[in-house]
């Protein structure tokens, strides 16, 4: 409506927040029409955009910046494009004009939308995770800090093991009961078997924790650069059939990550050994037949066997979301070879990733070496004090020695169990879903860049509406029952 093409390029804010407002009475007038959810999407985009413009419409000084940008262009008539922005500037500024009272009534809708979907958990439905950060140089910190520390699991034996002590103190010297140890010799030597084995898991534990942590970096890693590249890769085709393109892509990135997370959360409760041995009788229905999953099983299948499936499933969706823009309804071009192997080839890397946590998730530390390392343990830990009961003249130094003993020792094999499973909630456990949440919302903004705060939010939409259904394991098998997970992307 103004005119000349770089008319409309140098003030697009002014204009995009004026066709918003008509958009907005348009939606008004016609929102008794046609389908309500397509209409609640336009409005939000609408609203979002408008929303960005009066906000950052403060920092421009009647149009200055954007004069400034038209006269280094080199178009003569810098005058009309002044005399457009003071006329939007009057608008805005007059209180009889509809467009002043545009910023209250786009946060009015906005916080709407928050109402709507308020308790809709996208991320961990725990909340966030507690920060376990500190400062190593303060020392004072470091040795009275609870949270995240062993000392409320060890502290009970410490207190037992000096009980112990005493009693054993007591029982020698005013009783025929005699429980100390003349010789301390074998109990020298067992000594360092048990620092072999506990020192020796704890070491193999860290190994695996580290690794839980690499493969759980790889795996958001894939799915952040997969729509970044998908977007980079397109980002100058901004027909429509684009923009669904990559949302539809950022959608089912998204699912398959949440489903992940989900798949974590299952085997990092008591809720996977309530529920491991349960038969699992998903339906699968498509156009041509119906059938349960456990049809086609080689031999029994748990549920969390059914569960480390998923993501693989979901991979090849995201896989025929990549594959779908050679139907050519979509892009204008589409990809090369070369581009469509690159994103394929994030989606292989989430696999590999994934396979890796589940390599480390079902693969328990050795059942046997625990055991061995447990009974030596407990069995060397009580009876320090028969043999330092005897070597030793007073019995508060004694108690106090064995005190620390034991926190050491049975210390360092509760960090080891920490450590053994690095998912969860527990203080020192890796905060996945803090991760994953950090790769939604880069996801979000690569949309943004792409296509705008409007596609970005009818992305955000949906992916608000999918977590609405409940847990991403159970919308998983609720999808997978239906004939249109199972059809060819098209």
């Amino acid at each position: 409506h103004l005119g000349p093409t770089s008319v409309k390029i140098i003030i697009s804010q002014e204009v995009i927040a004026l066709e918003a407002v008509q958009n907005m009475s348009i939606f008004k007038q016609t929102s008794g029409h046609g389908d309500h959810h397509d209409d609640c999407h336009d409005e939000e985009s609408a609203l979002m955009v408008a929303s960005s413009t009066i906000s950052s419409y403060s920092n421009v000084t009647n149009g200055e910046g954007a004069l400034d940008t038209f006269e280094s262009l080199g178009d003569p008539d810098h005058d009309g494009i002044r005399e457009k922005q003071n006329q939007f500037v009057e608008q805005t500024e007059d209180s009889s004009n509809p467009v002043s009272s545009m910023q209250e009534n786009i946060q009015d809708k906005i916080e709407e939308f928050r109402e709507e979907f308020k308790h809709v958990v996208v991320g961990s439905s725990r909340g966030p995770k507690r920060d376990l950060s500190y400062d190593q140089s303060n020392h004072v910190v470091v040795l009275l800090r609870m949270y995240g520390s062993i000392w409320p699991k060890v502290l009970p034996y410490c207190i037992a093991n000096v009980i112990w002590t005493f009693l054993i103190y007591y029982l020698s010297k005013n009783t025929a009961l005699d429980l100390t140890l003349q010789s301390n010799a074998a109990h020298t030597f067992m000594s360092t078997l048990v620092s072999f084995l506990v020192v020796s898991r704890s070491n193999i534990t860290y190994a695996r924790f580290m690794e839980s942590r690499q493969y759980m970096g790889d795996l958001c890693t894939a799915c952040r650069d997969n729509i970044s590249m998908a977007c980079n890769l397109t980002m100058y085709d901004e027909s429509d059939g684009a923009k669904q393109w990559r949302r539809d892509l950022a959608y089912n990135t998204i699912v398959m990550l949440r489903t992940v997370n989900a798949v974590i959360n299952y085997q990092s409760t008591d809720e996977s050994f309530d529920e491991g041995h349960e038969a699992v009788n998903t339906v699968v229905s498509t156009k041509k037949n119906s059938f349960k999953m456990t049809d086609w099983f080689e031999s029994e299948r748990t549920t969390v066997d059914e569960n480390f499936r998923a993501p693989t499933i979901l991979a090849d969706k995201v896989r025929g979301s990549i594959l779908k823009q050679r139907t050519k309804k979509y892009l204008k071009a589409t990809l090369a070879s070369g581009e469509e192997l690159l994103l394929l080839g994030k989606v292989n890397d989430f696999l590999n990733a994934f396979q890796g946590i589940k390599k480390l998730m079902t693969t328990p530390f050795p059942f046997p070496l625990v055991q061995m390392t447990r009974w030596f343990l407990f069995a060397w830990i009580f009876t320090i004090p028969m043999t330092l009961t005897e070597a030793m003249h007073y019995i508060s130094e004694t108690m106090v020695v064995v005190f620390f003993i034991t926190y050491g020792f049975l210390g360092i094999e509760y960090v080891s169990i920490e450590m053994d499973d690095p998912f969860g909630d527990d203080a020192s456990d890796i905060d996945h879903s803090g991760l994953a949440e950090m790769v939604y919302e880069d996801i979000y903004l690569a949309i943004v860049k792409a296509d705008g705060q409007g596609d970005a939010l009818k992305l955000r939409r949906q992916i608000r509406q999918y977590a609405a259904r409940g847990n991403a394991l159970d919308a998983y098998r609720a999808d997978i029952s239906n004939p249109v997970f199972w059809e060819k992307e098209k």
